[in-house]
């Protein structure tokens, strides 16, 4: 089961769905929270589902957070937003969102995308091992496999 953050100031809708359809989901309803959420629980989250209008920090500058600093810098974001426009969408991409969706969504466009969140996470780690119990693979080469966040720790 995927471990999702969301942060969103309206976030019952979707965090609701989610629930129900089995995912484990922690909310922050501001921007500020969600970051001292990451903080706080680094590595117990696959995903971080984020919207733009938010008090006390905006998705703006949680993405520009989490991207330039030491906070999960790899974990992956989808931007989940009533902000629709194309230079909007565009700009998240740039900026560091993985994926840019706009609300309303419907509940089956949203599990596909999860669940191609799921499915690159499992590619990756399937890769990982098979490297890993590889004898082909010199030391270098098994470190350059691990994320950001597991070479820090390592």
């Amino acid at each position: 089961m995927q471990h999702l953050l969301l942060i969103d100031d309206q976030p019952t809708l979707i965090s609701d769905m989610l629930r129900i359809y089995g995912y484990q989901v922690d909310v922050a309803t501001d921007g500020f929270s969600g970051i001292q959420m990451l903080m706080k629980n680094e590595s117990e989250y696959n995903l971080v589902i984020l919207d733009l209008h938010m008090p006390k920090m905006d998705g703006w500058e949680v993405l520009k957070t989490i991207r330039n600093g030491s906070i999960c810098p790899d974990i992956p974001i989808m931007m989940l937003t009533s902000a629709d426009t194309e230079d909007d969408m565009v700009f998240g991409l740039r900026r560091g969102a993985d994926v840019y969706l706009t609300k309303p969504i419907s509940p089956k466009k949203l599990l596909a995308h999860l669940e191609s969140f799921d499915r690159r996470n499992r590619w990756h780690q399937e890769a990982a091992r098979k490297a890993i119990q590889s004898q082909e693979h010199s030391p270098q080469a098994l470190l350059e496999l691990l994320t950001q966040r597991e070479n820090e720790i390592l």
